[in-house]
């Protein structure tokens, strides 16, 4: 993963300044049933945020991060160890493999800050994370929420779909204009998952945050895409900046939560 392994430096600073992600998990571990005896497993942990968080509820328990990027594994390991966590671990390696990655652990929460729509295949992530949960145990993730209305939310669909369909290109796989289209509960529910819950989370962030946030390799553009060509993703900037209104200093960082059970047998 080339493009993490590049971010991992500015990514890690980043977060050490502005605590984006850690604002970001803390509206999520909320919404979940973690106590100082849960096994933890974290899905694209970066470089700690959300597993320090963790470690202050799960203190008697084991936390395990997952990553796909060695240096964001790095920086992780260097950050438990610094802040004197001992009972957090990590492993680089591919969601997409979780059944192979973990084959004989059980988890009482699997959770995903801020990534989740990243993976390629979610419905098989979501099996995978289904069959290493225990009976009762829970799966939480967040997704952004660009807009502050479903309206302005689907003029921007249909504009994207316009755009696209005018060069006779499909949406992309994965990753945030492919988000904006998921239908997370299906998703969920097809996976094997119960008690499927979403709820709405949101904290203010400065324009120079953003700004910042914007330099690091993984995010200088949230609709690069290696399958369409520049002129494509200008333009599907220029309509989400119509709705967006970058010019206020200040804006509401606004998520929505997903959390699901396994059923007990």
């Amino acid at each position: 993963m080339p493009l993490w392994d590049d971010s991992a430096r500015q990514y890690d600073a980043f977060e050490k300044k502005w605590y984006h992600y850690e604002k970001i998990a803390k509206g999520l571990l909320k919404e979940l049933d973690i106590c100082d005896l849960s096994n933890v497993l974290e899905l694209a942990s970066g470089t700690g945020a959300c597993s320090k968080l963790l470690g202050t509820i799960s203190t008697k328990g084991r936390i395990t991060g997952i990553d796909s990027s060695p240096e964001m594994v790095r920086f992780s390991r260097e950050n438990m160890r610094v802040s004197g966590f001992s009972n957090i671990s990590y492993f680089v390696g591919d969601v997409s493999e979780l059944a192979n990655i973990f084959p004989q652990i059980k988890f009482d929460v699997v959770v995903c800050n801020s990534a989740f729509w990243h993976f390629p295949d979610l419905s098989k992530v979501s099996r995978d994370v289904h069959s290493l949960l225990n009976p009762g145990g829970q799966f939480g993730f967040n997704i952004p929420q660009w807009f502050t209305s479903d309206d302005a939310r689907n003029i921007f669909r249909k504009k994207v779909r316009e755009i696209l369909e005018g060069r006779g290109l499909d949406l992309p796989e994965s990753g945030t204009l492919r988000n904006q289209t998921r239908d997370y509960h299906e998703i969920l529910d097809n996976a094997g998952f119960s008690e499927i819950r979403e709820v709405s989370y949101e904290f203010e962030a400065t324009r120079q945050m953003l700004n910042e946030w914007h330099e690091i390799p993984a995010f200088s553009d949230q609709f690069r895409s290696s399958k369409y060509p520049q002129d494509v993703i200008d333009e599907i900037r220029r309509e989400f900046e119509k709705v967006e209104n970058p010019s206020q200093n200040l804006r509401t960082s606004r998520w929505k939560i997903f959390t699901a059970k396994k059923t007990p047998k």
